[in-house]
């Protein structure tokens, strides 16, 4: 064999050999190479579906969450309506049961412990300075009654002749007749107030003596409700009487003449004198349901007291024009107790000017004109509230700036402008001999014959001076203008 070929098949043989073994590695490594992409794509895959079902879990599972919040969020706003719902429920109940307790409670207490109750619920006023330091517009008591005794300036041996007449072995009754403003309210409350007692009444006196004041004003218009009025302000009385008066009055709702008679019977099986005031007594004769059978037993309380017990009354006239009438026979022997009976007219002279004057100088602002005091008598008369009307009335225009005639002047006006209806109620009620009289009286002329009771009447109520003229200037001018003639 040719050498050349033997040089190129040992050159070639080994190339090839070499070659062979070098495309069996590159083919054995790219099986090797195919077979790790193989692996490692499936990998791959495996994790992009582990991932893929991974993020299919959490958005199950955040939708799951998110779906759970939602409904939590409904319960819980179910349970807070619930909790709402409950909570009004419970608040109801309270307040229904706040209202069953407070009915309960008002329907044990009596009408004055309610009325006591609901002022409790407000609020009290401010501290001020005491009534006494106050700058006062006015310091006249003009129409209401007069309950401090410094400010009453009546004739004090009228008191005494009070007392002189209804105190003794037994007590007596006594009627009080005065017109209309005359004072009777402020003379019964003057009676009443403890140091007016202690000064007209022995120690002994004083310890048993209860003064019972009743005024028929406050709106009595039953039998019943006037017992019980009378009951409770008899306690009262006791209550002042042993200083004892935070102490709590419970009486019967309905007081009955039975309950009545009893509870006086035992007040005097205690050793009480019991002198009961029943303060303008016309109210009584005015209702129809006050008949003789209630005033038959108004009787027996004091008939049956050994004494005890006696009634003093107010009124314009004389208490048996009160009484119910059948036809021309009087039915009640009630009014038969009244035989005695005091008047309350005109003040005095010096109590006329104490009451012009005190009351200014208390408050800082005396008269210092004696001619007003002169003016304000001839204008008012002595009568006690026509008198302090006026006073008023100068007083304030004192206040204003305007003295002397200008302020009198304006006095004058006023008055009159403010008291044509008492006037006019005045004049209603006087009888037309009291009228007649009036008018001779305002005109200067001579009393008409014959009516010299009418005349002595009319002085004592106040109306007529002693002299026979007309109290007063303001009334006089009023009758002789012609602006009496009222229906």
């Amino acid at each position: 064999m040719d050498p050349s070929l033997n040089l190129l098949y040992s050159i070639l043989i080994p190339a090839l050999i070499s070659l062979a073994g070098v495309l069996a590695g590159v083919y054995t490594a790219r099986l090797s190479y195919r077979q790790r992409r193989e692996e490692l794509e499936d990998q791959q895959r495996k994790l992009k579906a582990e991932i893929e079902r991974d993020r299919l879990n959490f958005l199950a599972q955040a939708a799951e969450q998110t779906r759970q919040s939602v409904y939590d969020r409904e319960q819980l706003t179910l349970l807070k309506e619930q909790v709402e719902q409950k909570t009004a429920e419970l608040e109801n109940d309270r307040a229904r049961l706040r209202i069953e307790i407070q009915t309960h409670e008002e329907s044990i207490l009596t009408p004055e412990e309610r009325a006591v109750r609901l002022v409790e619920t407000l609020l009290p006023p401010e501290k001020a300075d005491p009534l006494e330091e106050w700058p006062f517009r006015s310091p006249y008591i003009v129409g209401l009654p007069v309950s401090d005794p410094q400010l009453y300036f009546r004739d004090l041996d009228g008191v005494s002749g009070f007392f002189d007449r209804v105190l003794g072995p037994h007590l007596n009754c006594l009627s009080i007749l005065g017109a209309r403003r005359s004072g009777k309210t402020s003379f019964l409350k003057y009676l009443c107030h403890p140091q007016n007692r202690a000064q007209q009444l022995n120690p002994d006196e004083s310890r048993r003596l209860l003064l019972v004041n009743l005024n028929l004003q406050s709106g009595i218009s039953g039998v019943n409700p006037f017992y019980r009025k009378l009951l409770l302000e008899t306690c009262a009385a006791v209550q002042r009487q042993r200083d004892c008066a935070d102490q709590p009055i419970h009486a019967p709702e309905l007081v009955t003449d039975q309950i009545a008679y009893a509870f006086f019977k035992k007040m005097r099986e205690q050793g009480w004198r019991i002198l009961l005031l029943l303060d303008e007594f016309e109210k009584l004769g005015q209702l129809p349901v006050f008949d003789t059978q209630f005033f038959d037993f108004l009787r027996s309380l004091s008939n049956d007291s050994e004494g005890q017990i006696a009634w003093v009354t107010t009124s314009y006239r004389e208490i048996h024009t009160i009484q119910p009438q059948d036809g021309n026979r009087w039915t009640s022997d009630f009014f038969n107790l009244f035989g005695q009976m005091m008047k309350l007219g005109s003040i005095g002279d010096t109590d006329a000017r104490s009451l012009i004057s005190v009351p200014a100088e208390r408050a800082g602002h005396p008269l210092e004109d004696p001619a007003d005091i002169e003016f304000l008598i001839e204008l008012a008369g002595r009568m006690p509230f026509p008198l302090q009307a006026a006073a008023s009335i100068l007083y304030g225009c004192h206040r204003e700036g305007l003295s002397g005639a200008p302020a009198r002047q304006q006095t004058r006006h006023l008055f009159s402008e403010n008291m044509r209806k008492y006037y006019e109620h005045y004049w209603l009620h006087f009888t037309l001999h009291e009228r007649s009289v009036l008018q001779a009286a305002a005109e200067g002329n001579p009393i008409p014959t014959g009516q010299s009771p009418s005349l002595r009447s009319l002085i004592d109520y106040g109306f007529v001076l002693e002299n026979g003229q007309v109290s007063g200037s303001g009334f006089q001018e009023w009758i002789r203008e012609g602006r009496m003639q009222v229906p």
